[in-house]
């Protein structure tokens, strides 16, 4: 069975989707770097000339795959152990998540239940995928395409923020790196452009904006981090009612007779 037909269209179009629209947020940084900063990269072009129109495509083909294996397919809010704000938020609100408290609030223990999860198992992430996720799509039909949707939102603002970071980061680099080139061979004068300032103002009223209206607090979540949570509490909210079900298809797999029964 090819991985096609495996893999469900809900499962990979989000991925292509933030693809995408993460290369394009790429593509037009950076346009605008290499015209704005061209003289510090020895790259002579004009706004919308027919060469640098041409410059784009060949810039993405360079660039993009960098990008992707650097930032978009290690992808830090999913996979990531950093303890930054965002990624902490991502990961607390995983609904598999709920499958470890679960256990971890039941008489049984590790000793008693082969089917026992703690923090060192991943079958929480078998369970879900396979065996709730696709039962509460059966009845809420939509609701996994639409969960998705929002998680990779999540993940492409939360890298077109890391993209504004990356290039302010650069650009001052470049400016200080050619200032100072520029002192060590007597030109003391200030070479920075209007355009320059500008981009770099651009570049950080983006993250101010995009970090405004979206704001990964644990009491108050705005924005596509509030819909983030919101969705997987609907999630953790259907397994709370039907604990039938998921005595089913945990405590009682591979033929144990255990149920979960509240400390």
């Amino acid at each position: 069975m090819g991985v096609k037909q495996f893999v469900p269209s809900f499962f990979t179009d989000p991925r292509k989707k933030i693809d995408r629209l993460s290369g394009y947020a790429l593509v037009v940084f950076a346009y605008f770097y290499f015209f704005v900063f061209q003289i510090l990269v020895d790259i002579q072009t004009k706004f919308t000339d027919f060469e640098t129109i041409i410059r784009a495509p060949i810039m993405a083909l360079l660039i993009l795959p960098l990008i992707n294996r650097g930032i978009i397919k290690p992808d830090p809010l999913q996979r990531s152990f950093s303890k930054g704000k965002k990624i902490r938020f991502f990961q607390r609100y995983f609904a598999s998540n709920y499958l470890l408290e679960r256990c971890q609030r039941c008489r049984e223990d590790q000793n008693t239940c082969c089917n026992y999860l703690d923090d060192r198992s991943e079958k929480q992430n078998y369970y879900w995928f396979r065996l709730i996720f696709p039962e509460i799509e059966n009845n809420h039909p939509g609701i996994k395409e639409e969960t998705y949707e929002k998680g990779y939102t999540c993940k492409l603002l939360f890298i077109i923020v890391l993209f504004c970071k990356v290039f302010i980061t650069i650009s001052i680099l470049a400016l200080v790196a050619y200032h100072t080139y520029l002192y060590f061979i007597g030109q003391l004068e200030i070479m920075i452009s209007g355009q320059q300032i500008a981009f770099l103002i651009a570049c950080v009223m983006i993250w101010i904006i995009i970090g405004g209206l979206n704001r990964a607090n644990i009491n108050r979540p705005t924005g596509c981090w509030h819909a983030w949570r919101a969705i997987n509490l609907s999630h953790i909210t259907w397994m709370e009612i039907n604990s039938a079900f998921l005595d089913d298809k945990i405590c009682q797999a591979n033929g144990i007779q255990k149920q979960f029964i509240q400390k």
